[in-house]
């Protein structure tokens, strides 16, 4: 269905039970415009502050626009900076505008991986097959992370506010148990693959797999109880088969925090009972630590 007026011209497509990330390619594969933007149901987005981002972006050249992003609850009436605001100023380095990529600033990586928090040049998603995984859960994750390894020019745009992050919504498909949440296995399986697609270098896989560890730590509070063992034990055999730079350089890196590092001091290990212990948080005894410690120094030895 067209919808057409003075100021704009609206194609609405009405989809049923094909869910968000099928919806977003079919936009993909339709528009004809020179950016693109993506807003979840629940979001608000500030059209004064898209018009300044459109404009920087075709000044720029840049392929990726990454905006400032505001959490609210409406329940409970606040709002706050969100997207690491701190880690943007420090790239910006108080400027209200830098043009940078992954190549320069790995720590971009850092940052949330919602594509719905950026702008894109519709072009730039085309030439680079950008698209979004067909699964429940987590779905904009891998090309978020695509898209930030592959483009030339990242616009870190510190001007007006952007985009509205609704938090603690009633019925939020992020916050509610089910089967779905299994689905970041695929997820990790397609970084994996990522990695033999294009060159990642170890300080910017650093980055990836923290936010991999993250993404799994929440989620394993979203999975059903009956099946949480078996998604950690699956998590665990995939998070084995990250690139061993990453882990060891995050390792060494200690960029970390205390938790995460203890997470990539079991990669490193090679040992997936302890990996297991760490993503569920327990503690491990002397027998644990000391296995954990000898197999680490293996693993150098084998390396040397």
């Amino acid at each position: 269905m067209k919808k057409n007026n003075s100021n704009f011209d609206i194609d609405l497509i009405v989809t049923q039970g094909v869910g968000a990330a099928a919806c977003r390619n079919l936009a993909l594969d339709i528009a004809e415009s020179e950016y693109i933007a993506f807003v979840d149901g629940d979001d608000l987005i500030s059209s004064d502050a898209l018009n300044e981002i459109t404009k920087l972006m075709h000044e720029s050249g840049a392929d990726i626009c990454i905006p400032r992003t505001i959490s609210f609850d409406s329940g409970k009436i606040w709002e706050k900076e969100f997207d690491f605001p701190s880690l943007k100023k420090k790239i910006n380095q108080e400027q209200k505008i830098r043009i940078t990529n992954c190549a320069e600033n790995p720590e971009i990586l850092s940052l949330e991986t919602s594509m719905c928090m950026r702008v894109y040049r519709l072009s730039f998603l085309h030439e680079n097959g950008i698209r979004f995984q067909e699964i429940n859960f987590c779905e904009d994750v891998y090309p978020s992370r695509l898209s930030f390894l592959v483009a030339n020019k990242i616009a870190v745009y510190l001007g007006d506010p952007y985009y509205y992050y609704r938090n603690n919504r009633l019925g939020q498909r992020t916050s509610i148990k089910n089967e779905s949440t299994m689905d970041l296995i695929e997820l990790i399986k397609s970084i994996i693959d990522m990695d033999k697609r294009i060159k990642i270098t170890n300080i910017q896989g650093r980055y990836i797999i923290n936010n991999i560890i993250r993404l799994v730590k929440w989620s394993i509070t979203l999975v059903p109880e009956s099946l949480v063992n078996s998604y950690i034990h699956e998590v665990s055999k995939l998070l084995l088969q990250m690139p061993s730079s990453w882990t060891y350089f995050n390792w060494q890196s200690k960029a970390m925090e205390n938790q995460e590092n203890k997470i990539i001091k079991a990669i490193s290990s090679q040992n997936i009972i302890l990996l297991e212990k760490r993503l569920l948080g327990k503690r491990l005894n002397v027998v644990d630590k000391i296995v954990q410690e000898f197999n680490i120094v293996r693993k150098k030895l084998k390396s040397k």
